[in-house]
């Protein structure tokens, strides 16, 4: 698995989505193997004067290679107008891998699909036909389980993040912010205490997604190695899909340390400041 994070700042009514993903990758299936990877989890998608838009892709690799060519070959002849397109496309290509996957792994040794067994194309015994959707059922969970998307963009109507995740296309752009992958729950919970909102600038937005992303590495299969994208409005000859030079996105991740480092200063200071015998007295009074 991976960490991929996205955030929304609308700063100044210049909407930017922040991204940032680890490098882990996972091969195989049964045993999974795990490492990090030389090449970005971040890819692009789109990029014009219409509508800029970048993705992230958590799980097993063959299923992310899979899903990213299905939906570059969805795009081979059309220029989408927005992300909500994109997004929709990138649904129809994850559900499209999802079906072949299952009908691989559990039909095609009957010579059957899924179609067969939902649309009467052929005649089964009700306990027969009972066990072939609950393996095809349980096949699905388990595909849901390796592989997840984070689609983030700008287009004319703002920026946007939708989720995708057991074969549902979920906007998160009320809240501003999501992550998809193993350290889902820790990244969460950095804009959570952090009170985080789309109003919040983009300079904050990228700290806030580091922090998110070191945070992550606190789950199991989240990789050290990071990327970060941001995707800005689209203008006409601009490459607003960019990824950080590596020089740059170190002076970031050096920022975010010096803010780290000056508030456990500051709480060092509030504690060292407080009356001990204050404190004493009212946890004793009170207990």
């Amino acid at each position: 698995m991976t960490v991929g994070i996205a955030a929304i700042s609308q700063e100044r009514s210049d909407p930017k989505v922040v991204l940032a993903a680890d490098r882990m990758i996972t091969t195989g299936q049964n045993p999974r193997i795990e490492y990090e990877h030389t090449r970005s989890k971040i890819k692009p998608i789109h990029d014009n004067s219409i509508v800029s838009c970048m993705a992230i892709a958590s799980g097993t690799v063959s299923f992310i290679e899979e899903f990213f060519t299905k939906l570059e070959d969805k795009f081979s002849d059309q220029d989408p107008t927005g992300v909500r397109q994109i997004a929709d496309e990138a649904r129809d290509a994850y559900t499209e891998v999802g079906r072949q996957t299952v009908e691989n792994q559990v039909l095609e040794k009957f010579d059957l699909s899924i179609s067969d067994l939902t649309n009467g194309g052929t005649a089964f015994e009700s306990d027969v036909l009972s066990s072939f959707l609950s393996d095809v059922a349980d096949a699905q969970d388990d595909f849901s389980r390796q592989l997840e998307v984070l689609v983030g963009g700008v287009d004319p109507q703002g920026a946007h993040i939708f989720s995708i995740q057991g074969f549902d296309l979920n906007p998160q752009n009320t809240i501003g912010y999501h992550a998809v992958g193993s350290g889902t729950q820790p990244a969460r919970s950095v804009f959570i205490r952090n009170e985080y909102s789309t109003d919040t600038d983009v300079s904050e937005s990228i700290i806030n997604t580091i922090e998110a992303k070191v945070q992550a590495e606190e789950a199991r299969g989240v990789g050290r190695k990071m990327d970060l994208a941001v995707v800005n409005r689209p203008q006409e000859d601009e490459q607003c899909c960019e990824e950080f030079s590596r020089e740059k996105k170190d002076k970031w991740v050096e920022l975010y340390e010096d803010i780290i480092e000056a508030e456990q200063q500051k709480r060092r200071e509030v504690i060292s400041d407080a009356d001990p015998e204050y404190t004493r007295g009212e946890i004793d009074e009170n207990s």
